[in-house]
């Protein structure tokens, strides 16, 4: 890669970053401030001169000068950051306190709640969420948390000033600001102070390091703003197929390697986003997004022909290795400085020709890479009984593993793979020269034909990634903060050759007692409570999320915002979601982890299997986290579903049940207890479509009822007769909605009776001693005697109570 790209990402990166200096307190050189225009950027001088190795020095003067450009790298920062955030503030050198979060002030929501100053850490609640602020605290605390951050990140930042390798450097500070500036603002917009320094700063980074591609001259710089030529190129890429890759499994033994199998398909994601930087000599900044199996990056008008190339090539591999089971579509569009300030239309555009390029997956493939696939039989025959148990494959990767079942050689090493992820700390990898790609029988050799060459380091294994050798050693830290035998697991990897950053990836797999083994289904199907097994599966997803991106933002819809966004979710969902699983005592939540398996969740997408009777209670804990996360703007909800299946039931099945169930929750349309048409933000469970109160209501009068029952304190004969008033009330409703297309619904009938008679009765038999319980009975009595939409709570309530308390 060119110095110049890689030293002017580095001076993007770091422009605003005496902006953090300058708020905590820290006293500048006595150089001139006129000289730079702004007090910020002679904070960024003195942090170059101070921290940054002394040979790089001359090459960064782009990073304080871009205020007044006095040559052709410091015209491309200065065109970058306007880029950026297309913002011109008066005072720049604004002593901006606290950052609002960026779900605060997004679809005409304007409810202030400010994020922690502190080092990010997605596993601490007060680190990651939103709070509101009194005049008080935020006066009396914001300068102490900005200088004790600053102190911290001083002394990391000066651990590195001795590296004399460029593109270490680069990202090692890369991570470094996504940790200590994350949360610290860059700038008001419009007064909105919603963009932190390390997004704002990484945007400007890929901008410019695109212009440095290119080679702007600085008049073309000056110009481009009322031009409509192009500035770069917003690249796409997409991997489809992705569900039936990885739920297409049978549920015996799918177990061992589903976790293992969307954590392989996060590897091969980022295996080709890198290499794709790669051979467009792009570093780390230039990749904007990536998750959920795709990515985003920005790359240099040069670079078209080269992608063209690249997409053909990575197409090609990806089809040897998965034979077609897995596509890959990449597209890009050019980007003008008008383009840039509209980037969420930008963005919607690029998704529309993405969306498109996607019904033919392979068109970007070779022909003869096409010919030899589609030439390929079906199946490659043989013994009618050796064929993958898991996934149905036969041919020559078939195996016995350790246990006598026949397997693919790819299964057994997911199967590995999913043994190791529960104890990993680490994910090491290098980008290398790709090896030529073949049918993928290991998912090592898989990654390492799109140059990718990784290693999960646990405390067995620490000592086996020493073979790794590369001028970059980039190594992911698995968890927020690094644990204290850190140093001893990487130690044999060399320190002046290694990267160590915080990746979010989520994680939760309960394990057989006493191994390493993660539970089968049919281990997960027994219950927290109860002797009723089975297991369910869970799918959530963002409501409307698509035009969230594209008009939530307005005006604002920056790429240093939209890059804010993007990265916010990925922190709850990759983050801090698996936490929901643990005991809060707070909240009064019990521990659910070894009950419930996060197969999956990124981007805005969760799929987790476990038993039955702890899904709907983690599906809302998530509900409700993920709206205290989002600042309780009301434009950002949850829908999911749930099915619950027996033992032995396929994988892939349940699946499409669970997502039918999420599906109808989306179309639940109702009227909420404040009066509002209100459609999705929904949870579908045993067939029944309820709002997320309506739910939590039903699961507390669920365990009301099952506590009664069981201590003898109410008949077992109650759930019947509420699931028989349920039944016939749900069919009265359901014909009149037939029949009458205005939604009107009768209030009277069999059931108004009936009810009258029965559960008069019912509580009238009821012990003396247990009074509160006979009065619960007739409340769900009257209910019954002019039902509404709270009969759907009832019956589902007493049909889970019936579940609840059914024997085996």
């Amino acid at each position: 890669m060119e110095e110049k790209i890689l030293f002017t990402a580095l001076a993007g990166l770091l422009h605003d970053i005496g902006k953090f200096a300058q708020r905590a307190g820290e006293t500048f050189s006595e150089n001139s401030s006129e000289d730079f225009k702004y007090q910020h950027a002679l904070g960024t001088y003195d942090f170059i001169h101070k921290f940054v190795p002394e040979i790089w020095h001359k090459e960064l003067i782009g990073a304080y000068y871009h205020h007044k450009p006095v040559d052709a790298y410091s015209s491309w920062i200065q065109l970058a950051d306007w880029l950026s955030s297309s913002e011109r503030e008066t005072d720049e050198d604004n002593k901006i306190s606290r950052m609002q979060s960026i779900f605060s002030n997004l679809a005409n929501f304007d409810e202030k709640r400010y994020l922690p100053l502190s080092k990010l850490n997605t596993s601490i609640y007060e680190n990651l969420f939103p709070i509101e602020l009194s005049d008080t605290t935020w006066k009396k605390s914001t300068q102490e948390e900005y200088y004790k951050l600053w102190d911290e990140f001083a002394n990391e930042c000066k651990a590195l000033s001795k590296c004399d390798c460029l593109p270490i450097y680069l990202e090692s500070i890369y991570g470094l600001m996504q940790q200590y500036t994350w949360s610290i603002p860059s700038a008001f917009w419009k007064s909105t102070p919603d963009v932190s320094l390390f997004d704002h700063g990484r945007s400007t980074a890929a901008i410019a390091a695109c212009l440095a591609a290119d080679d702007r001259p600085e008049s073309w710089c000056k110009e481009i703003k009322n031009s409509n030529e192009a500035v770069c190129l917003l690249v796409a890429g997409d991997i489809s197929n992705l569900q039936a890759f990885i739920y297409t499994l049978a549920s015996s033994g799918a177990a061992k390697s589903l976790r293992a199998r969307s954590f392989y398909i996060q590897l091969i994601t980022e295996a080709i986003a890198y290499s794709l930087l790669n051979n467009l000599d792009l570093p780390i900044t230039n990749l904007i997004f990536i998750g959920g199996g795709g990515f985003q990056l920005l790359a240099p008008m040069s670079a078209e022909i080269e992608l063209k190339n690249s997409a053909r090539d990575l197409n090609d591999r990806l089809i040897t290795v998965h034979q077609g089971a897995l596509g890959l579509t990449i597209q890009w569009i050019p980007i003008t400085a008008k383009g840039f300030e509209e980037f969420s239309k930008t963005r919607d555009n690029l998704n529309k020709e993405l969306n498109r390029a996607k019904r033919q997956p392979f068109a970007s493939a070779s022909p003869n890479t096409l010919l030899e696939a589609i030439g390929q039989p079906l199946t490659q025959g043989g013994d009618a009984l050796k064929f993958c148990h898991v996934t149905g494959e036969d041919g020559d990767t078939i195996k016995l593993d350790e246990d006598g079942e026949y397997k693919s050689k790819f299964v057994i090493s997911l199967e590995e793979l999913g043994r190791q992820l529960p104890k990993a700390t680490h994910i090491v990898f290098t980008m290398e020269k790709p090896i030529a790609p073949s049918l993928a029988t290991d998912w090592h050799r898989a990654l390492q034909a799109f140059g990718m060459n990784a290693y999960l380091v646990t405390g067995e294994s620490a000592k086996e990634i020493g073979k790794f050798q590369s001028d970059l050693i980039h190594v992911w830290r698995l968890d927020p903060t690094p644990k204290e035998n850190e140093n001893t697991l990487l130690k044999s990897l060399p320190e002046n050759q290694r990267v160590i950053t915080y990746r979010p990836f989520a994680r939760l797999t309960p394990l057989q007692k006493g191994s390493n083994i993660p539970k089968t289904f049919d281990q997960l199907a027994k219950p927290k409570e109860g002797d009723f097994k089975r297991w369910g599966v869970l799918r959530l997803d963002v409501d409307n999320l698509g035009k969230l991106f594209r008009e939530g933002l307005g005006e604002q819809a920056t790429i240093s915002r939209i890059a804010s966004l993007s990265f916010s979710l990925r922190l709850f969902f990759e983050g801090w979601l698996p936490q929901l699983a643990k005991a809060d005592d707070t909240r009064g939540w019990e521990d659910l982890s070894e009950y419930v398996y996060l197969q999956y969740s990124g981007g805005d997408d969760v799929f987790i299997v476990g038993a039955w009777d702890v899904l709907p209670d983690l599906a809302l804990r998530i509900r409700q986290s993920f709206a205290e996360f989002t600042a309780n703007n009301p434009a950002f909800t949850l829908s999911g579903g749930m099915c619950m299946v027996e033992a032995g039931f396929p994988l892939y099945q349940a699946a499409e049940q669970a997502g039918e169930a999420e599906n109808d929750a989306k179309g639940y349309k109702r009227i909420n207890r404040k009066g509002q048409d209100v459609i999705k933000d929904a949870f579908n469970f045993m067939g029944i479509s309820l709002g997320w109160d309506e739910l939590e209501e039903a699961m507390n009068m669920a365990i009301h009822l099952e506590e009664a029952i069981k201590h003898k304190r109410m008949p077992a004969s109650i759930l019947q007769t509420l699931l028989s008033l349920y039944s016939q009330v749900e069919m009265a409703q359901r014909e009149a909605r037939h029949k009458h297309r205005n939604g009107k619904v009768p209030l009277f009938g069999r059931w108004s009776w009936m009810a009258a008679y029965q559960l008069t009765r019912a509580a009238q038999k009821i012990d003396k001693q247990y009074s509160e319980e006979k009065a619960y009975i007739e409340g769900l009595r009257d209910q019954f005697l002019l039902p509404k939409d709270n009969i759907k709570t009832i019956g589902l309530a007493a049909r889970w109570a019936q579940y609840l308390t059914r024997g085996g």
